[in-house]
């Protein structure tokens, strides 16, 4: 057991096996039991029902017997007379009476014929001896059965009793009359007795011979009365009228029914007579039918159960053959130390699993490993080539391209690239380095893939801000740097499109010789130095900066400078408009470091001017310049750096502007307050506003309409207008207490301006504020 402790994967299996074969076992002997059972319910279910059809057919013979039989005699000429005439002759009596005695006497199953005559209400005999005698008690009960129409029923088997203290059934009557319809109590006729033994024994023979010995065959009125049964029936019979009589409720002629019966249930047959109200049931003991198959069902448990101990140990067997190459596996990887955790606490597949996981996990991180190391010694080898290849041999430099399998020609023209992506700065401040290196990776797989189509070409991301390329061409191809600016072109638009950031790039001019291939680069990164008058997503080249590089004028003019200075001074938008755009067309003009060298400049021109204005001023203008230089420095092309120093020379303008514009606005706000701390005086208007601030009723009314663009007076009809409206919300005042409240002296004045502005008179505003409420 200690085995199957440890090996937790083998005893998955035995278990699996074991459940598996249980369920098979069980679910096959269930199968075969109720299968079998069903299928020996339905044979005695056939069965019965043909016995019950045997003996309907005997009874149906029977009653065919009896029909002609009764048919014949009915038309007899001989005794027709005894059932019409009405008188009879002694001596013809004695005669047919003669006749109907040996009629019966030759006939087994005949009890008596009697003939029965309306007009003399007399019955003549042959046969049972009690019917002989007109006084006697059988020939009494006769004669009161043929005296009731509604008891006589034509052509039918009616069980009849001759005797009061008869417990059964005297005789089957076989009624023959001449009406059509219904029998007349006065009319003839002839009635064959049919001795009930005939039935009964019967019966009795299908019991003995055909039924087990619990059950019975048994003769049943439609209330569920049993008429007759043998003797070794032990059916309970209240409950079986019971259950019966609510069957042949639903007219059913014919039934099958399991049922249980008392204590005990039933497999009943029955089918309806031609008797009247007469059936003939079956009843079989259930339990007793399905003995044997009960015996079987122990037979199979038995074997079942030794089948399942021998499958038992077959599982063993089979298990542990199974386990074998586990087993092998679990001792390999135990022996070669790569075991990870404690194996006991998970099952051996479990923790093949977590081996094989950390295994693959292991081989992904070397592989990783590698091609990092890889990409790193690529990297270093195409640094080697464009920032020292004058210092390498010929032999060096192929030995570097053949053992690097780098995608590079040894002999040919070369030309450097060199990319960037634009707003480094900004971007990276967003990003992760992580998240830099994976757009730096993209953008080097694109150019090498859509380069590399036309042209050999390995790349490199050489310093943080920038990647170069080395591509080499043959030496007899001719537009080369115009195919490859096709190709950078595409480039830009693949990296635009899919990663929603522009990249500008700068192509070097070609050289035929290795050892140039570092000044080639240098001069690319020179180039791409121009992306500052170019602009963002910019594709450069020499011919597109060559005379840049060669002026190398001041970056600024004595005169735009002191333009620039007036500008400032005289808070002139135009003349410091003007005066801007054309410093920065002068300084894109000229060498990249004339170029930095403006831009520094004009922050410095600036703070100076400042510095003069300022000590004129009781305010100061409050411009950090020192901000504005740092800022420019930073950015990427002249565009923004012409939008930044605009914006800086705005805001000094508007700050030279605002102590103006700030007393303006002192005197607006001043006149708010005094109207709203007085709008209840009714004298109060823009010329005693005037007085208060001792400044004349022109000056005031005219600066307050340029600022809020409404006169005194109607803001003081608005700031009226508004408290009426407060108080007929709130307060429950009359609209005159209100208008006065409010400072209105005039009542016309007041409700005409009030349907003005509000649109309705100020009852109905304060009739439809409370409703709203």
């Amino acid at each position: 057991m200690k085995i199957y402790q440890s090996k937790k994967y083998l005893l998955r299996i035995l278990l699996s096996i074991s459940v598996l074969t249980v369920i098979f076992l069980i679910g096959s002997s269930a199968t075969l039991f109720y299968t079998s059972r069903n299928s020996v319910v339905e044979m005695q279910k056939e069965y019965n029902e043909a016995t019950l059809a045997q003996i309907n057919y005997n009874i149906n013979s029977m009653e065919e017997i009896a029909k002609n039989m009764v048919s014949a005699l009915f038309w007899d000429v001989q005794l027709k007379p005894l059932m019409s005439n009405q008188e009879v002759f002694v001596f013809d009596l004695t005669h047919k009476l003669r006749r109907m005695e040996t009629i019966v006497n030759s006939t087994s199953f005949l009890d008596s014929i009697i003939i029965y005559n309306g007009y003399s209400d007399q019955i003549f005999a042959g046969g049972n001896s009690a019917l002989k005698s007109q006084s006697s008690e059988s020939t009494q009960h006769m004669l009161q059965f043929l005296r009731n129409s509604d008891a006589v029923q034509k052509m039918k088997f009616i069980p009849m009793k001759l005797k009061e203290k008869s417990t059964g059934i005297d005789v089957f009557s076989y009624v023959m009359y001449d009406s059509l319809g219904k029998y007349k109590p006065d009319e003839g006729a002839l009635v064959l007795n049919i001795k009930p033994e005939w039935l009964f024994n019967n019966i009795k023979l299908i019991n003995g011979l055909g039924l087990k010995k619990e059950g019975s065959i048994m003769l049943v009125n439609s209330e569920g009365q049993i008429l007759y049964t043998n003797e070794r029936s032990d059916l309970n019979r209240a409950g079986f009228q019971d259950l019966f009589s609510g069957s042949v409720r639903e007219n059913k002629s014919n039934g099958y029914m399991i049922q249980r019966v008392g204590d005990q249930k039933q497999i009943i047959s029955y089918s309806k007579l031609v008797i009247p109200n007469w059936y003939i049931v079956s009843a079989q003991p259930y339990d007793a039918v399905i003995h044997n198959i009960d015996q079987i069902r122990k037979t199979t448990i038995g074997l079942t159960v030794l089948f399942l101990v021998l499958s038992i140990i077959a599982a063993v067997f089979v298990s542990r053959r199974l386990y074998r190459p586990i087993d092998r596996l679990m001792s390999q990887i135990q022996n070669n130390q790569f075991g990870i955790g404690d194996q006991a606490a998970k099952d051996e597949l479990a923790y093949l699993s977590e081996v094989y996981s950390t295994v693959v996990d292991n081989l992904h991180d070397m592989r990783k490993m590698q091609r990092d190391n890889r990409d790193i010694i690529d990297s270093y080898h195409i640094r080697q080539l464009l920032t020292g290849s004058m210092a390498l041999s010929h032999e060096q430099f192929i030995g570097i391209i053949r053992s690097n399998q780098m995608n590079i020609q040894e002999n040919g023209s070369y030309i450097v690239v060199v990319i960037a992506i634009d707003n480094l700065r900004k971007i990276s401040q967003l990003l992760q380095p992580s998240q830099m290196k994976l757009f730096h990776f993209a953008i080097l797989n694109i150019a090498e893939e859509l380069i590399g189509n036309r042209y050999c070409c390995v790349g490199a991301e050489l310093r943080s801000d920038h990647l170069a390329f080395l591509v080499s061409a043959e030496h007899d191809l001719e537009d080369t740097i115009e195919l490859l600016k096709e190709k950078v072109l595409l480039v830009q638009e693949t990296v635009q499109r899919y990663y929603k950031i522009t990249i500008s790039a700068a192509i070097s001019e070609s050289i035929f010789h290795f050892s140039d291939i570092f000044k080639q680069y240098h001069q690319a990164q020179q180039i791409m130095m121009y992306k500052l008058i170019y602009g963002r997503n910019a594709l450069l080249t020499l011919e597109s900066v060559e005379e840049n590089m060669r002026n190398m004028s001041e970056p600024l003019l004595p005169e735009l400078e002191k333009r620039l200075v007036e500008g400032i001074k005289s808070d002139d938008a135009m003349l410091l408009e003007d005066t801007l755009d054309k410093l920065i067309r002068h300084i894109a003009a000229c060498n990249y470091d004339q170029i930095m060298t403006g831009i520094t400049q004009i922050p410095v021109i600036i703070r100076q001017t400042l510095k003069e204005i300022n000590q004129n001023r009781v305010q100061p203008i409050d411009i950090d310049i020192n901000k504005v230089s740092l800022s420019m420095l930073e950015m990427d092309t002249l565009e923004d750096i012409h939008r930044q120093l605009w914006q800086s020379l705005h805001d000094i303008t508007q700050q030279k502007r605002s102590g103006l514009v700030d007393r303006n606005d002192i005197l607006v706000e001043t006149i708010k307050e005094i109207v709203k701390q007085n709008y209840g005086d009714i004298n109060l208007s823009l010329q005693s506003i005037a007085g208060m601030m001792k400044l004349s009723a022109d000056y005031v009314g005219r600066l307050f309409r340029k600022n809020e663009l409404i006169s005194v007076a109607d803001y003081i009809s608005e700031v009226r207008l508004g408290v009426a409206r407060e108080l007929l919300e709130h307060k429950n005042h009359s609209v005159y207490e209100i208008m006065d409240q409010a400072g209105f002296a005039n009542q016309s004045y007041f409700f005409k301006l009030f349907k003005k502005k509000i649109g309705c008179t100020p009852g109905e505003y304060r009739l439809k504020k409370s409703i709203g409420r």
